[in-house]
């Protein structure tokens, strides 16, 4: 990989926040959906969020939030039943931390180690943003790495959400990166530099490579709000390609918001319509596949708190499934993992190598859910 080259990095400024609609205020819970099939195969996901706690620092508010993605495989029986024969399913976990300032919300940039910009919301039609790269999962498309990644503001609108009526800032990625291959067919175009998009829908365009071939591919499409954040790809934006039209056809991967909740809105719209309106704490195929709500209730308590070296942590419930813990800083960072044993309803965590400070402690019970303490260490 090419050396990192910081163009456009904000540090963490501590002004007065002047916002005119919160983004991600404590309890917002937003849920994200993705469906493909294909004639043999396909495959969900459920991208789960929480703003789980908010710290204030310096007149600068923090929003902690949490994630779990969830996904499953499944091949189609031969038979010509439709049955799907399940062979994968993995569940991860996260935590982002944002904070709002004027017309700019910022996310705790984990490549470069600080805060830096992601949603302008004070962007007109027109806008090209740029801004420093969150997502490198796709840099062997990518030409001219210089650590930044672009978008444009195609359109600004209001729009009715369940009665929620939000600015909705429609983008679409700079067309002019992409460099077409002269002939050769393949999945995936490259471009000059990284491209991103809160993807919602692709749209296919034609141009005309010299000296003379036309191409088909699409381009994605995508859309966030003031109050929501991404209507695609969950809260941080996807890093995307250009796709061949003769390639992919029909197998787009979109992760859409199906459902935002907050103490003033309640907004739940079918992400794919031809499958009806979904539980949107379940995946689509099978009961025994659902996942479940966050933070369960199994009686999680940690002692001492504050601590100095160690940690004990006692859960109420009898849990049969396979126990993970992570811990993670006020910035988002896992600063320790590793598996418990789930007969014991107890642990004992050293903590002694950790800064002093806030730290979020996540139990992950496998194909349940999660329980979430906050600690300080002294």
């Amino acid at each position: 990989m090419k050396n990192l080259i910081l163009i456009l990095a904000i540090v963490l400024s501590f002004q007065p926040i002047m916002a005119q609609a919160e983004f991600a205020p404590l309890g917002a819970k937003w849920t994200y959906r993705s469906y493909y099939a294909y004639y043999s195969n396909g495959g969900e996901s459920l991208t789960k969020q929480e703003c789980i706690d908010t710290i204030s620092r310096n007149g600068i508010i923090l929003k902690v939030v949490a994630k779990e993605y969830t996904k499953q495989l499944w091949d189609y029986a031969n038979d010509g039943s439709g049955t799907r024969l399940y062979h994968s399913k993995t569940v991860t976990n996260s935590v982002d931390s944002f904070y709002q300032q004027n017309d700019t919300v910022f996310v705790y940039n984990k490549i470069f180690s600080r805060y830096t910009p992601l949603y302008i919301l004070n962007a007109q039609a027109g806008d090209t943003i740029t801004v420093p790269i969150l997502d490198t999962s796709t840099l062997q498309y990518v030409t001219q790495y210089d650590s930044t990644m672009t978008y444009i503001i195609d359109s600004v609108k209001m729009v009715n959400y369940n009665g929620s009526i939000q600015k909705t800032f429609y983008t679409s990625i700079d067309s002019t990166k992409i460099l077409f291959p002269n002939g050769v067919s393949t999945p995936y175009y490259n471009s000059e530099k990284p491209l991103l998009n809160w993807t919602t829908s692709y749209k296919e365009y034609e141009t005309i490579f010299p000296p003379n071939l036309l191409l088909s591919y699409f381009s994605p499409k995508g859309a966030f709000t003031e109050k929501f954040g991404g209507l695609g790809g969950g809260l941080l934006p996807k890093a995307e390609h250009i796709q061949s039209a003769s390639i992919v056809d029909y197998a787009f991967h979109f992760n859409l918001l199906e459902c935002y909740e907050d103490s003033s809105i309640n907004y739940h719209q079918s992400a794919f319509p031809q499958l009806g309106m979904l539980n949107c704490d379940s995946l689509i195929a099978t009961t025994p596949l659902s996942i479940k709500k966050h933070n369960l209730d199994i009686g999680l308590s940690i002692f001492p708190n504050p601590a100095k070296n160690t940690i004990q942590i006692k859960w109420e419930k009898e849990i049969t499934q396979n126990i993970s813990l992570s811990i993670y800083d006020v910035l988002g960072r896992e600063v320790l993992q590793q598996n418990l044993n789930n007969a014991s309803k107890q642990s004992q965590i050293n903590i002694s190598t950790l800064n002093t400070g806030m730290y979020w402690l996540k139990l992950s019970i496998e194909n349940s859910g999660y329980a979430i303490e906050k600690f300080t260490k002294q």
